[in-house]
């Protein structure tokens, strides 16, 4: 690992993707706009997975819930 990664390292912008993949999920998600609210909830879960944050992979799981209950109805 490098001195720059180390100072700064990529885990706060992963972190920072899952969470704005995340928000974009829940706005997608109130316009009926689904498979694009489940694209950004997986894009989510891909980013909170690399983070091993289990706080941001339940925001993804939770949306992901959300989502494919609505696309059932």
């Amino acid at each position: 690992m490098g001195r720059a990664e180390q100072l700064m390292g990529p885990q706060p912008q992963i972190e920072q993707l899952a969470q704005i993949y995340h928000h974009r999920g829940n706005i997608l998600f109130p316009l009926g706009r689904i498979e694009d609210c489940l694209s950004a909830h997986r894009q989510a879960l891909k980013f909170a997975t690399e983070t091993n944050s289990p706080l941001l992979e339940v925001c993804a799981l939770s949306g992901l819930g959300d989502a494919y209950y609505q696309s059932a109805v």
